[in-house]
C-alpha cells in the first residue's frame, strides 16, 4: 500500500514517532511531498520502505504548484495519512479533495 505522508510544514519533535505508529501494516512504500520529505525519509529507511517525493511542479505558475503537486500525490497513493493542526489553508484543500475523489484519509491531529 502508498502511503502519503501529508501534514504541516514545520514538523516538530515527535512527528517521526507519530508517522511510525499510524502507518498500516501493509504499507510498502511512503509518498510524500516537500514539507515532509526528510522525516519521511527517516521512516522508510527505518522500516525499509520505499520513498517516493513529490516536488512542486516547476512548470506551473507558482500559485498553481503546490495544488498540482498535491493532485499528482493523490492520484499515485492509496491512503493520505494526514497530521494537521487544523490551520494551514493547503491542507484544508487536500481534505476536500480526499473527500470529493473517495481516497481514504487518516487524520491525526498534530500541533508541536
Amino acid at each position: 500500500m502508498r502511503v502519503a505522508i501529508l501534514g504541516s510544514r514545520k514538523p516538530g519533535p515527535g512527528m517521526e514517532e507519530l508517522i511510525l505508529r499510524s502507518l498500516p501494516e501493509n504499507t510498502t512504500e511512503l509518498v510524500t511531498c516537500a514539507p515532509l520529505c526528510a522525516v519521511s525519509g527517516r521512516v522508510a529507511k527505518k522500516l525499509g520502505l520505499y520513498l517516493t517525493k513529490f516536488l512542486p511542479c516547476a512548470s506551473c505558475p507558482p500559485a498553481e504548484a503546490e495544488a498540482a503537486c498535491l493532485r499528482e500525490l493523490l492520484s499515485y497513493c492509496d491512503l493520505v495519512s494526514l497530521f494537521w493542526d487544523g490551520t494551514n489553508p493547503p491542507a484544508r484543500e487536500l481534505v476536500l479533495s480526499c473527500l470529493s475523489s473517495g481516497k481514504p484519509l487518516r487524520y491525526t491531529h498534530y500541533s508541536r
